[in-house]
């Protein structure tokens, strides 16, 4: 799968925190052209709180950012930084 909206890059560039625990902060890792469209397809809720995406109406770009979250490239760039 070829990443359109997230620029794996950054993950890949950005350096591991270890205190107090491992993290990382990756800075504008939605790509330029991205940001004001998915800003636009967030899904709109109606209360505060945690939904499984299954209860929410979801656009194709908003899904389409979901899918590269749980792409096998995002998933390699998170593991090669943590487990480096």
């Amino acid at each position: 799968m070829s990443l359109s909206i997230i620029d794996v890059d950054k993950v890949y560039n950005v350096k591991l925190e270890t205190s107090p625990y491992e993290y990382i902060v990756v800075s504008d890792f939605i790509k330029e052209a991205w940001k004001d469209k998915l800003i636009q397809a967030y899904p709109k809720v109606k209360a505060a709180g945690s939904f499984p995406l299954s209860t929410v109406s979801c656009s194709p770009e908003f899904m389409q950012l979901i899918d590269e979250l749980n792409s096998e490239a995002f998933r390699k760039a998170i593991e090669k930084k943590v487990f480096a």
